[in-house]
């Protein structure tokens, strides 16, 4: 681990600082205006930030976060803040991003968040900038006023926020301008491909995506929806039931975003709600010496290999990562997801306790 000293690059748009740990995602405030990407998922369960007030938010009024943070498809979760008497109050407090800057491809779970104004998950107040391919899921966020599950409040600048959610996050103000997505959204901004499915509480003014957006009239909304069976109406967006947001025809003009690579940026399949790429639902076979293994009932077996490779991920791949701990076999292990490979040495760990459950076939 990098514990605060960055994993590599310069900070520079073409060589990011790299992001490994909670520590070096820590030391992001010491430097406003890079850029980074993180490399691994960040768990913030541990101290110093899951005890007294918690995260300290990135950037404020004075010294506002001006860079570029690509999350590459990996999720922060346990972000833990409690300062009721604070503004600005999220993982990224205060954003001045410019144009052509962004924050994209971060998934933010289980965050815990209390604060006084503008507060939300991602970034207390935004100026300017984009955010693409964000969702904050199974979360809570309480404020005085102003809060939203995304963004505090967008402010009346040029802003982009595209293909984003936000779902089963409870967004709660004891005062007014409470938004499932943001409680305000300024002049020239554009929402375009978002939904939410969220439970929002505020004892004012208060909605399913926004309360309040500016009285200019300067911004849009484009292929916008929320679940109408949290909330009952939107200004703003489109109400859709829980039924119609599992159902891939709902999204048709959604269909044709892809990335650079031509990758599509939306998992649409039936029954479940919309998906970013990076959601994909991993299945996991372990390759060693060239034959194929799988897990079963703590059961490692070898695969009948005669059968094409994308069938024996359908039927025999699983899910569960901490399984990948099998390559306590020492030595190197190729892990195997959706079809695809990645070779990599894996950590070598005696065999323990718990290892000693799994049974070779």
């Amino acid at each position: 681990m990098a514990n605060g000293k960055f994993a590599g690059g310069d900070g520079s748009k073409d060589n990011p600082f790299l992001i490994e740990d909670a520590f070096d995602l820590d030391k992001v405030r010491d430097n406003l205006s890079a850029s980074y990407k993180l490399i691994r998922d960040i768990d913030l369960n541990i101290k110093p930030f899951n005890e007294g007030e918690g995260w300290k938010p990135i950037g404020g009024v004075n010294n506002s976060f001006q860079g570029d943070f690509d999350g590459d498809g990996h999720i922060i979760k346990n972000l833990y803040i409690s300062v009721k008497n604070e503004d600005y109050i999220a993982l990224f407090g205060y954003c001045s991003l410019r144009q052509s800057n962004f924050i994209k491809n971060l998934k933010i779970k289980d965050a815990d968040i209390i604060g006084g104004n503008y507060v939300s998950a991602l970034v207390g107040m935004l100026n300017q900038g984009n955010i693409e391919c964000v969702c904050v899921i199974d979360s809570n966020i309480k404020s005085l006023k102003n809060s939203g599950s995304l963004i505090g409040q967008i402010n009346n600048q040029p802003v982009t926020l595209k293909n984003s959610y936000s779902s089963n996050t409870k967004v709660e103000s004891e005062q007014d301008d409470t938004g499932g997505l943001s409680s305000f959204i300024g002049n020239s901004s554009t929402i375009q491909n978002v939904y939410v499915c969220n439970i929002v509480k505020g004892k004012g003014c208060s909605e399913a995506i926004t309360p309040r957006c500016d009285s200019e009239g300067n911004y849009g909304f484009f292929n916008c929806y929320y679940n109408i069976d949290n909330f009952s109406t939107s200004k703003y967006c489109t109400g859709k039931t829980t039924e119609q947001l599992k159902k891939p025809s709902t999204f048709k003009d959604w269909q044709s975003e892809k990335l650079e690579d031509q990758t599509p940026i939306w998992i649409l399949k039936e029954g479940q709600y919309p998906k970013l790429w990076f959601e994909v639902e991993k299945h996991f076979l372990l390759n060693q010496s060239r034959h194929l293994y799988s897990i079963k009932n703590t059961i490692l077996s070898q695969l009948d290999e005669s059968e094409p490779t994308e069938e024996l991920f359908k039927k025999d791949g699983f899910d569960d990562e901490q399984l990948l701990n099998l390559d306590k076999f020492d030595g190197q292990v190729e892990m195997k997801y959706e079809g695809k490979c990645c070779d990599g040495e894996l950590f070598s760990y005696k065999i323990g306790d718990w290892i000693k459950n799994i049974k070779i076939k």
